[in-house]
C-alpha cells in the first residue's frame, strides 16, 4: 500500500535526497527571487491506519501551517518553489493529547500552462513537539512527512487558492528519542485546502 512506503521515503529524503536536491536549486535560483506567503491545512477524518502503540484507537488528525516561500527556479511553464515556516498538528478523536508545533519545510514542482491555473506535486516535512504525549508509547517529539498533487487556482490580483490530496505520515519519534522497541506511527490520506499571496 503506498501509505506504507511514507516512512521509508521520510528517512530517505531527510538523509540523502533533500540536502542535494536544495543545493542543486538553489544554485539554479534566477537573480530576481520571487517571494510569497501562504496559509494552508489538511483534515482527515476517515483514517485510522495506526502503526504500533494501542493500534486499535482510531484517530483523526488536522494539520496547519503558515509559509513563507521563495521562487528558486523559473523556466516556463515549470516552476519550484522552496517555503519554510511554523506548522501545528492536532489529533481530533479519542483522547488527542496536545496539539504539536514545530518547523516546516517544503518544496513544490508547478506547472502552468495556463495563466490562471497551476498544477503541482508537494513534500513536505515538519518537526514536532507535543507537550503531552498522543500514544502512552509515544515521545513528546515526532515528525511529519507528507507528498501529493494539487491544482492552484488564481482568484483575484496576486492571490491564489489550493486544493490537493497528500498522503502523510506522522512518527513519535520513539525511536530517535531512547524507544527503538516501540515506534507507534500514524498514517492518512488528507484533503489539503490552502490560500497564497505572491508579491
Amino acid at each position: 500500500m503506498v501509505v506504507q512506503f511514507i516512512p521509508r521515503l521520510g528517512r530517505t529524503m531527510t538523509t540523502k535526497i533533500l540536502p542535494f536536491l536544495l543545493l542543486f536549486i538553489i544554485g539554479c535560483a534566477p537573480q530576481q527571487v520571487r517571494t510569497s506567503i501562504g496559509v494552508g491545512g489538511d483534515l482527515n477524518l476517515l483514517s485510522d491506519n495506526v502503526q504500533g502503540g494501542d493500534g486499535g484507537i482510531s484517530r483523526s488528525m488536522s494539520h496547519g501551517s503558515f509559509l513563507v516561500g521563495w521562487e528558486v527556479f523559473s523556466s516556463h511553464p515549470t516552476f519550484i518553489d522552496i517555503a519554510t515556516g511554523i506548522s501545528t498538528l492536532s489529533h481530533l478523536t479519542n483522547d488527542p493529547g496536545s496539539p504539536g508545533y514545530g518547523p516546516e519545510v517544503s518544496i513544490r514542482v508547478r506547472y502552468q500552462h495556463i495563466e490562471e491555473v497551476e498544477f503541482f506535486f508537494e513534500i513536505t516535512s515538519a518537526w514536532m513537539y507535543f507537550a503531552e504525549r498522543w500514544d502512552p508509547q509515544s515521545t513528546n517529539d515526532g515528525f511529519v512527512i507528507s507528498a501529493g498533487p494539487g491544482i492552484a487556482i488564481k482568484a483575484i490580483e496576486n492571490s491564489w487558492v489550493t486544493i490537493g490530496i497528500r498522503v502523510t505520515h506522522e512518527s513519535n519519534g520513539s525511536k530517535i528519542f531512547g524507544r527503538p522497541e516501540e515506534n507507534p506511527g500514524f498514517n492518512a490520506d488528507m484533503l489539503y485546502l490552502g490560500w497564497e499571496y505572491r508579491f
